[in-house]
C-alpha cells in the first residue's frame, strides 16, 4: 500500500514539475497540449511498465530504482544545458522530445516493480496531466510576476531533484 501511496505523490510531483517545464515566456500553449503530453506519459509509461516487467527479473528492483534516480539528476543537467531564457526549457527539438520520452519509460519501468494495473495507470495519467496543468499555472504566475528573477527558471527542477534524492537513498 506504502509503494502505491509513493507512487502517486511520485507522479503527482513528476507531473507540477512536467507542467513548470513547459512554461515559456514567448509561447502562450493550448490547452490540449496538456491533454498531449498526458496521453505521451501514458504510452511510454505504457511501453516502460511491459518491458519493465521482463527487466525487473534482470536488474531488480532496487536496480530500477537507481536507474530512475540517476536519469533524474542527468535530466535535471540536461535541461539547465538546454535552457533558453526566450524559449524556456522545452523547445521544438527532438532531442528534448525525446529525454522526455525516455523520462516517461523509466517512469512506466518504475511502476511495473509495483504490478500496477492498466486501470491504476489511467487514473495516473489523469493524476499526471492535473498535476502538469497546476504546475503551470503556479510556475506561470511566478514568472511573470516576477519577470527580473533567472533563479526562478529553475523552480520546477526542484521536484526533479527531490524524486532522484528518494529513488537514490
Amino acid at each position: 500500500m506504502l509503494g502505491i501511496v509513493s507512487a502517486f505523490v511520485t507522479i503527482l510531483l513528476i507531473g507540477l514539475s512536467t507542467g513548470g517545464l513547459l512554461v515559456s515566456r514567448r509561447i502562450d500553449p493550448h490547452q490540449s497540449l496538456f491533454i498531449v503530453v498526458g496521453l505521451a506519459f501514458f504510452l511510454f509509461s505504457y511501453i516502460g511498465m511491459f518491458f519493465g516487467s521482463k527487466m525487473v527479473g534482470l536488474i531488480g528492483s532496487s536496480g530500477l530504482s537507481i536507474i530512475f534516480g540517476l536519469f533524474c539528476f542527468a535530466f535535471i543537467g540536461f535541461l539547465i544545458w538546454k535552457y533558453d531564457p526566450a524559449f524556456g526549457y522545452v523547445k521544438q527539438e527532438p532531442v528534448t522530445l525525446t529525454m522526455f520520452g525516455v523520462f516517461f519509460f523509466l517512469v512506466g519501468m518504475e511502476l511495473a516493480v509495483l504490478d500496477v494495473t492498466l486501470w491504476l495507470l489511467i487514473l495516473l495519467a489523469i493524476i499526471f496531466a492535473a498535476g502538469a496543468f497546476l504546475g503551470f499555472m503556479a510556475v506561470y504566475q511566478i514568472i511573470f510576476r516576477h519577470r527580473s528573477s533567472q533563479l526562478l527558471a529553475l523552480l520546477p527542477l526542484v521536484p526533479l531533484l527531490f524524486i532522484g534524492l528518494f529513488k537514490l537513498i
